[in-house]
C-alpha cells in the first residue's frame, strides 16, 4: 500500500510542480476551496500539520497572491485565511491534471474492488 501511495504522490508532485506549487500548497488550496475561509489554526487541523508548518506555507502563498490573511474581527490574535481570485483560478487549472493522474490509477480497479478499497481506507482512517 505504501508503495502505491508513494507512486501516486510522485505523480502528483509532477503535476503540482508543473503549476509552480508544492503538494502542501495544493492541500491548502483544496482545503480552502472545500471549506471556504478558515482560521489558520483550523486549517492546520484539517491538514493534520502544526500551526508552524501552516504559517510558513501561508506566508509563501500570501506573497504569491494565492490567499489573503486577515485578522479575525472576533479574535485579533487569530488569522482568517481565504483564497484570492488568483488562488481559485490556480486550483481550477490544476484539477484536470490532478484528476487525470487519479483516474489513471483507479480505473485499474473494477467497481467491487474500488468499493472494498474505500471501505478499507475508511476503516484504517477511523479514530480508535
Amino acid at each position: 500500500m505504501a508503495r502505491a501511495v508513494e507512486r501516486i504522490y510522485r505523480e502528483m508532485e509532477q503535476v503540482f510542480r508543473a503549476h509552480g506549487i508544492t503538494s502542501p500548497q495544493f492541500d491548502v488550496l483544496a482545503t480552502l476551496t472545500r471549506h471556504g475561509p478558515l482560521m489558520q489554526q483550523a486549517l492546520a487541523a484539517h491538514l493534520l500539520v502544526t500551526k508552524g508548518n501552516v504559517s510558513y506555507i501561508v506566508s509563501r502563498m500570501e506573497a504569491a497572491g494565492l490567499l489573503d490573511r486577515a485578522t479575525d474581527p472576533q479574535d485579533p490574535r487569530a488569522n482568517r485565511l481565504s483564497l484570492t481570485a488568483r488562488g481559485r483560478a490556480l486550483y481550477e487549472r490544476i484539477m484536470p491534471d490532478h484528476d487525470v493522474v487519479l483516474s489513471a490509477r483507479f480505473e485499474r480497479l473494477d467497481a467491487e474492488a474500488l468499493q472494498a478499497l474505500v471501505r478499507a481506507v475508511r476503516t484504517l482512517d477511523a479514530e480508535s
